[in-house]
């Protein structure tokens, strides 16, 4: 039993170390990357099932849906300009 809970626990380290470990890496740069995207979609999702509820939120959130893309955006222009 021993031996074969060392060879599960040899494959599953060579497993993280590769394969889990590259599309780890490869989600966190798509999430560096496009955070203000994936911020604005939820945040509208939420706005469309909690329109109309509490009238404060709404127009919070709505608010939030016109500030987040201006800063998305700029912050997506400086990450794509040169460095200096």
């Amino acid at each position: 039993m021993k031996v074969v809970f060392d060879a599960l626990i040899k494959f599953a380290i060579n497993y993280v170390n590769g394969e889990l470990f590259k599309l780890f890496k490869s989600y966190i740069k798509f999430v560096e990357k496009y955070n203000p995207l994936i911020i604005i979609f939820f945040c509208s999702i939420y706005l469309l099932t909690s329109w109309g509820d509490n009238w404060v939120l709404t127009w919070i959130q709505l608010a939030a849906l016109i500030i987040i893309p201006v800063i998305g955006i700029s912050s997506m222009k400086e990450s794509k300009s040169p460095e200096v």
